[in-house]
């Protein structure tokens, strides 16, 4: 899991990152159930008392009381399949927070000894160097894959999104760190093994250097203060556990001036303007900008989760039931996962300048606002709880608290920091910094404490003196690693691979393995077997090198051979003249890096393995053979497919392509595990036998399961997406049989049944054969119904059932049947409005359909002006309602009232232009011309001109500008200015889009002319 998932990325799928990750760590995590299962069963590990006691543990005990927390909020939940599933986006339910939990269970009780913790952390640092090099390709612009973005700018790497990706790597640096220290320790101290030992040293800086300059061109101020808050308490607990008075108080005199220096730089005005726009303070010095977009973002984020939890809403269903557990939401949350459906109630209309309205948050970019809203208190508890004994228990290893007296110091420490902290910047900046203002002001009491400790104030009486000279303790690194995630946090969104890092740490430290000091620095472990050893060296080599294979093997050229497919990815860069071997670089870094780092590590160990480099370095190179050429031969059949239903052979060699990864996965952990398992343990004599049927039927168990579990939601993914694509490209039949295909493999996925009423309703609209596009419609209207069953708290499918009911109602020549399908789509957008009443899009939507389908104008104006009361920045509400003022003018046959309604379109149009965001330049040019009309209605020429050339100004859509020449040209013939009549007339026609356009432009030209009596404007070119 450590190894894979931070590497492992899928580009055939919809979703690429997040929810490809998700799956495949809950298909390892039943791997890891199931076995663990069988070995409880079989008894292979006698239960002594220590083994025993690890389920009363006080971390296994939070872990535990957390998961709880998670399955009564999932039983209680607003939309309970949403909580155990996940978003569609993110796959983050219940299933995926189980699968963590797992994880943490499976370390906790497996970890013994010292060398399975070391073998964990060269997975994490592994993991790093694919995910760095992909990142400096990105930097580089040597990325093959087309990403449709400039990722040179700030790299994302695996992730798909530079915040995740620091994120990870604000964990991974502590860790890195520590090694890099141990074994520079260690090198002093074996004589045998000292050139070895400098060899490691320089390979594991190297890395650690490679994540640091990863870190830096993430461009993200979260991630780095998280960083930078691990490696201060890193050092923090070195002072305190050497005693080091003065350390300690340098580190927290330099947090001090650092943290004024950053409110200098903020609040410093003008004073400081040259220094805050230097490239590398920059983003730094408008942390408290409240007009700073991510800032502002986030500020109106929190402060619409604090409306929320204070308001507890009444919520009712589109069905028109209400929600049953309203009283118990403070306590439960919503449900994982559900904060997306009711955010859209409390959504805050600012934010809808900084981003797009139809935008809902799905995460509060602050852990503790996540689980308050979706976990109630009980889950927020919990989580409080699993850090402070967290802090606690390494504390009590590493020998800075003892007693309890200590523990009442810490925990008052703690306390009043958290309470005045929070105190503090809810006065000042408002109720959404509470749960920031709790952390914030946690860690705050903790300095306190260290600080404390290095002046030996506490915790003095529980030092050994001979294991504080041993280098940093690894307990050390795993807190500040765990504290660096707990700080990120509060600013950003937790992903899978931090979620399962932290997990995974955790359970390192409930497993309570003797690792303090150096860790490395313990027994030498007994040699492996030579090719069991070479198994355990080379398997993680070929698993990252193949990962990086299966993500960067494309077949753009569409070539048939496999062995092209392979050198066309690994030495070619699309759009770029040459060789390009970037990929063949990162490919071979971690190939090599993979081998040598545990290789080295035994030998600075004084462990002599003979020919073991040798035989790991040969398999390696025949197991990453063996996949490379495996998988360039899956895309190669990719490239050409024939048959009577080519799309769907497609879809099926897609979907043989994954099951090949996910295969390949398999049969390593398979292989990995019989490597590593020390030869004692492997069942021989007269239990051989029952023993291979038990792991056979277990296999077979696992098999299953993780291919329901992780499998096919990627398989539901593929057909999703290549539907998707042909729907995009018009081919609406072939769409709509994929997505029929994908919903049959994921009938859980709401939203897949959403896109494929989508691809109906666009597959009616092009259709001209009136009962073909009724049946499409009728269709579609069945699929949006089953969209909403499945989730029926979100507004989306209301809305569109809306929609598909409006256009039925378009298509309709029946009066009586056009109506029918107007009430229904009323119906459905009140539905929609009862489920998200601040959304102004849904106003708006519901006013057309009763101004102009049930002719009920004077109600669908009172909903464009409540669409404006709760949201007053919305251009296009504005725009609607000039449209309506415009049309009432028309109608009017009273000039003085005619007069007014057009004055009360202007108004609106120009209050539209106003708030119009610079992002949509097309839509201002749309209201300027808007503008023009009326002007023209008024007889006002010369206005009408200047708003057409303030439309054109924008620059926008200019292959449509020869409408507003030909708009100028009569414009400028009304107001007998015939010169330049023919003149934008012979522009006109220069831009005309087709022949038939270009006669009927030719016709105007003429007639022009004819008026103006010979004109001497040059005539147009045709």
């Amino acid at each position: 899991m450590v190894l894979l998932l931070p590497v492992y990325f899928n580009t055939y799928t919809s979703r690429i990152f997040e929810a490809d990750k998700a799956a495949l760590l809950r298909a390892l995590a039943v791997v890891i159930a199931v076995a663990g299962s069988v070995a409880a069963v079989r008894g292979r590990r006698a239960p002594s008392p220590a083994t025993g006691s690890r389920w009363r543990r006080p971390l296994v005990v939070a872990a535990l009381a957390w998961a709880a927390a998670a399955v009564v909020s999932t039983a209680l939940a607003l939309s309970p399949r949403l909580a155990l599933v996940g978003s569609f986006e993110r796959q983050h339910g219940l299933g995926t927070v189980l699968a963590c939990v797992v994880a943490f269970i499976g370390v906790a009780f497996a970890l013994r000894r010292g060398e399975q913790v070391e073998r964990l952390l060269d997975a994490l640092l592994l993991a790093t160097v694919p995910v760095c090099g992909i990142a400096l390709l990105q930097r580089l612009s040597l990325d093959p894959l087309p990403w449709g973005r400039d990722m040179s700018l700030r790299v994302a790497s695996s992730f798909g999104n530079p915040i995740f990706l620091g994120a990870f790597l604000c964990m991974v640096i502590p860790l890195t760190l520590h090694r890099v220290l141990a074994h520079w320790s260690l090198r002093s101290e074996r004589g045998a093994g000292s050139g070895a030992a400098l060899w490691l040293v320089a390979l594991e800086g190297g890395v650690l250097v490679l994540q640091v300059v990863t870190l830096f061109l993430t461009g993200s101020r979260g991630p780095m203060l998280g960083a930078l808050a691990g490696l201060f308490f890193l050092a923090l607990i070195e002072a305190a556990r050497r005693r080091h008075k003065a350390a300690g108080s340098a580190l927290v005199g330099a947090a001090l001036v650092g943290v004024l220096c950053v409110l200098a730089l903020n609040l410093g005005g003008d004073r400081l303007q040259g220094l805050r726009e230097t490239p590398l303070l920059a983003r730094y010095s408008r942390l408290l900008d409240p007009d700073q977009n991510s800032s502002r973002v986030r500020t109106l984020i929190w402060d619409a989760n604090a409306r929320l939890v204070r308001a507890n809403t009444r919520i009712e269903f589109a069905d028109g039931r209400a929600d049953p557990w309203r009283l118990l939401r403070p306590l439960v949350g919503y449900g994982p996962e559900n904060l997306r459906t009711v955010f859209f109630r409390f959504y805050p209309p600012e934010l809808a300048l900084a981003e797009r309205r139809t935008v809902s948050a799905d995460r509060s970019h602050n852990f503790g606002w996540d689980l308050l809203t979706m976990q109630g208190l009980l889950g927020l508890a919990a989580y409080l709880g699993l850090i402070g004994l967290l802090i606690h228990q390494s504390l009590v290893r590493l020998g800075l608290l003892a007693g309890r007296r200590d523990t009442l110091a810490l925990v008052a420490a703690m306390g009043t920091g958290a309470v005045a902290l929070c105190a503090a910047l809810a006065a000042w900046r408002g109720a959404g910094y509470l749960p920031l203002g709790v952390v914030a002001g946690a860690l705050c009491g903790l300095v306190a404490y260290l600080a404390a400790a290095s002046r030996r104030w506490v915790g003095a009486g529980n030092q050994d003196p001979g294991r504080r000279g041993a280098g940093v303790p690894l307990g050390a690194a795993i807190l500040a690693s765990l504290l660096a995630h707990v700080v990120e946090s509060q600013f950003g969104i937790v992903v899978v691979a931090t979620a399962l890092c932290f997990w995974v740490l955790l359970g390192v430290v409930a497993a309570e393995v003797e690792t303090d000091g150096a860790a490395v620095a313990g027994g030498s472990p007994a040699p492996h077997a030579l090719w069991a050893g070479a198994l355990a060296a080379a398997v993680p080599a070929a698993l990252l090198a193949g990962t990086v294979l299966f993500a960067f093997t494309k077949n753009a050229a569409m070539d048939r051979s496999a062995w092209r497919v392979l050198r066309d990815s690994l030495l070619r860069a699309p759009g770029r003249p040459g060789a390009s071997i970037g990929v063949v670089l990162v490919v071979a870094a971690t190939w090599i890096t993979a081998l040598l780092l545990p290789w080295l590590r035994r030998r600075a160990r004084g462990v002599g393995e003979g020919g073991t480099m040798a035989a790991a370095a040969g398999l390696g190179a025949l197991l990453t053979g063996i996949y490379a050429w495996a998988n360039a031969a899956a895309v190669a059949r990719l490239a050409v497919v024939s048959g009577p239903d080519p799309v769907g052979e497609q879809a099926r060699r897609l979907e043989w392509h994954q099951s090949l990864a996910f295969l390949a996965v398999g049969v390593a952990v398979v292989a990995l595990g019989w490597a590593l398992q020390p030869k004692r343990e492997r069942t021989s004599g007269r239990g051989a036998g029952l023993a291979w049927l038990t792991g056979a039927a277990a296999g077979g168990v696992a098999v299953l399961l993780a291919f329901r579990l992780g499998l096919v939601p990627c398989h539901a993914d593929l057909n999703f997406k290549l539907g998707e694509t042909l729907a995009t490209a018009g081919r609406h039949s072939e769409a709509v049989r994929l997505l029929e295909l994908a919903q049959r493999l994921a009938p859980w996925e709401d939203m897949v049944a959403l896109r494929l009423g989508g691809a109906l309703m666009e597959a009616a609209r092009v259709e001209r054969d009136a009962a073909t596009r009724e049946t499409l419609m009728a269709e579609a209207i069945r699929h949006l119904s089953r969209a909403q069953r499945l989730e029926p708290a979100n507004r989306d499918h209301a809305v569109n059932l809306g929609r598909a009911h409006r256009n039925l109602a378009l298509f309709a020549t029946d009066p009586a049947v056009r109506r029918k399908h107007a009430e229904s789509a009323a119906s459905h957008y009140a539905a929609a409005a009862r489920l998200s009443p601040n959304q102004a899009e849904i106003w708006e939507e519901w006013s057309m359909v009763l101004g102009r389908l049930l002719g009920r104008p004077d109600e669908a104006l009172a909903h464009l002006r409540h669409s404006l009361e709760v949201d007053p920045y919305n251009d296009w509400t504005h725009a609607l309602i000039g449209n309506h003022h415009f049309n009432a003018a028309r109608l009017t046959p009273t000039p003085g009232a005619a007069t007014a309604e057009f004055g009360e379109a202007l108004r609106h149009y120009d209050e539209a232009i106003r708030l119009c965001p610079e992002r949509n330049r097309g839509r201002a040019m749309e209201y300027h011309l808007w503008r023009a009309r009326v002007f023209n209605a008024l007889r006002d020429w010369d206005q009408a001109v200047t708003a057409c050339r303030a439309a054109m100004e924008l620059g926008v859509q200019r292959a449509s500008w020869w409408r507003i020449h030909k708009t100028l040209a009569l414009l400028h013939q009304q107001a007998g200015r015939h010169d330049l009549a023919m003149v934008e007339a012979a522009e006109a026609v220069r831009g005309a889009p087709d022949d038939a356009q270009r006669r009927e432009l030719q016709e105007l030209f003429t007639r022009l002319q004819q008026v103006g009596q010979g004109s001497a404007a040059p005539g147009p070119a045709t």
